[in-house]
């Protein structure tokens, strides 16, 4: 009842736009103009005013496709589109192809609920896609279900160029499965916080040397994950966050050319690992929150100007 309502509202707004334009008597080519008044601008209030099920329903009506057809094609290829948290309906992935949507870039469905077969109805134009929080709550038949429809939908995605798959509970099979047909893409930035992976799964992923930005945080990579993310000569911020990484793997990692951003709070690091840290090549932002150095090294490092620091929680009873 609630989107009836809204679509009620949507049409009212097109008829008073067509009316204002149908009544300028201006010459020809002001009333071509008046004729597509409702600009992307405009499109992007209504976004986020309708769902993106109503959205694509009304896109799929004719009734004012000469006033909106390039605006609305622009807006929706170029904006996210985000249906997150929520049950997705076939028809919403079905109606994608036929609607201004056809060409759509960055697509969100974290945390969301749907038939995974209809991840092979998804546009292969998207060059963003986040997967975040799909298969964590569900038991291994299902995320195994999820992984066998999201191996071929990623081969069609050949201009994608991020992908995030936080939180979906992925151990080293499952990202060995992924890396297999991802590494033949060309993505930049990949994000796989929050799931199980080892150090055997650090290896698979240090295939992907196209890497420039990777979450790692909060898996089980330890020290010796380290020696297989460091051949990853691309990367330039990197997060292993929580990952029981020590100084030998801090030593590792301080290794990396390229690395400008590096967060390895809440790990085992020590004075050590911190002072070759902060002397890695190109680093300027590097966080060491809540590990094991002491106050007379996290005196000296605030001394090293060049680089922005975080160290709180270094000693426990002593954070700046």
């Amino acid at each position: 009842m609630k989107s009836k309502k809204k679509l009620i509202v949507l049409f009212a707004f097109f008829s008073l736009n067509t009316s204002w334009a149908m009544k300028n008597e201006g010459d020809k080519k002001m009333k071509a103009l008046d004729a597509h008044s409702i600009h992307q601008y405009n499109f992007g209030k209504i976004f986020n005013f309708l769902p993106p099920s109503d959205i694509l329903s009304f896109m799929l009506t004719r009734k004012y496709e000469d006033q909106i057809s390039k605006e609305a094609y622009e807006a929706c290829s170029n904006q996210t589109l985000s249906i997150t948290n929520t049950y997705i309906r076939a028809e919403v992935f079905s109606n994608m192809k036929k609607s201004y949507y056809r060409n759509l870039k960055k697509l969100d469905l974290s945390g969301s609920v749907f038939d995974f077969k209809m991840l092979s109805l998804l546009p292969e134009t998207l060059i963003e896609l986040s997967l975040d929080n799909i298969s964590d709550q569900l038991g291994d038949h299902y995320r195994s279900v999820f992984i066998k429809h999201l191996l071929p939908a990623l081969a069609k995605f050949k201009h994608l160029k991020k992908l995030s798959l936080k939180q979906n509970r992925l151990n080293n099979k499952c990202i060995s499965k992924i890396v297999k047909i991802a590494k033949s893409l060309n993505i930049k930035k990949l994000n796989l916080a929050e799931n199980f992976i080892e150090n055997k799964g650090a290896s698979k992923i240090s295939q992907m040397s196209q890497i420039e930005e990777l979450d790692l945080s909060h898996n089980c990579i330890e020290d010796n994950g380290t020696h297989a993310i460091s051949q990853m000569h691309e990367v330039k911020k990197l997060n292993l966050s929580g990952n029981k990484i020590g100084d030998n793997g801090a030593l590792i990692l301080s290794q990396m050319q390229k690395i400008i951003d590096l967060d390895l709070s809440c790990n085992r690091i020590t004075d050590d690992g911190a002072l070759s840290l902060s002397q890695t090549p190109n680093i300027k932002k590097l966080n060491l929150d809540h590990n094991k150095i002491s106050l007379t090294t996290v005196l000296s490092l605030y001394q090293i100007s060049q680089i922005t620091l975080s160290l709180i929680g270094n000693p426990r009873e002593y954070s700046l």
